[in-house]
């Protein structure tokens, strides 16, 4: 995928049945969903906007990660929070930005 200089798109994708257990159908279903957000504003060689922008992705990993159901059960919690970790790993590596590398591998040990 081709990102753009301005946009990063965090791309979520979960197993549906997993996540929403009206459509426990197949076990090969999955959602798909997108976020955008803009890199604008953001100088990603400082490490301080780094890290900010590092907390957008991660905001916007929950947002494209979350179920509509106000009840989970444990393991789609688990799941849910396996999408946002991917959806989140997936988008810095995308980025290629050293400063919001470090910044998530500072997260992540």
């Amino acid at each position: 995928m081709t990102l753009s200089k301005t946009v990063t798109t965090i791309i979520a994708t979960t197993a549906a049945c997993a996540m929403l257990p009206a459509m426990a159908a197949t076990k090969t279903d999955t959602n798909e969903k997108t976020v955008e957000i803009s890199i604008a504003g953001y100088d990603l060689t400082s490490a301080t906007d780094a890290q900010a922008f590092l907390t957008r992705i991660e905001k916007a990993a929950e947002r494209a990660c979350k179920v509509s159901s106000n009840r989970q059960t444990v393991r789609e919690m688990a799941l849910r929070r396996a999408c946002e970790e991917r959806a989140i790993a997936t988008t810095v590596e995308s980025l290629d930005a050293p400063q919001v590398n470090a910044a998530y591998e500072e997260t992540t040990s």
